[in-house]
């Protein structure tokens, strides 16, 4: 094994670390997986209250995952609770500022909550969003 002047190498530590780090994480990722697809399930049986809780729980898990925040902002959506599905769409946003399909839904629920301002400045996020994509199409 590789010493520096005060024992292991750098390097191998770094990459102790690292594969400590990507373990951990596999962890982490499989029980927001685990999460997830019951969420999906939920939502796709109509079970609603559970679906929100169980995406709430991935989140917790993975608070930057796209996916589930997406799914939580529908999913309000559909139970009509309007802003905390604006909430949600706007997380997206920020981790994601060229998901179009967001910024339709974000406009969506800022019409049917009765504020159309907001919604007409979502809807031309949009587009700006699925302009930004089709420049970068080949």
């Amino acid at each position: 094994m590789a010493r520096g002047r005060n024992g292991p190498s750098v390097a191998l530590c770094a990459l102790f670390l690292l594969f400590t780090l990507c373990h951990g994480g596999m962890k982490e990722r499989e029980a927001a997986n685990v999460h997830m697809r019951a969420a999906n399930k939920a939502f796709s049986e109509g079970q609603t209250e559970d679906a929100i809780r169980l995406y709430r729980e991935t989140l917790k898990i993975m608070p930057t995952r796209i996916a589930g925040w997406s799914n939580l902002g529908v999913t309000l959506h559909s139970a009509g609770r309007l802003l905390e599905a604006i909430e949600s769409y706007a997380v997206v946003g920020k981790l994601h500022p060229t998901h179009d399909t967001i910024y339709l839904n974000m406009g969506d629920a800022y019409r049917q909550a009765g504020r159309p301002q907001e919604a007409v400045t979502s809807y031309r996020y949009a587009t700006k969003a699925a302009d930004s994509q089709q420049a970068c199409r080949p």
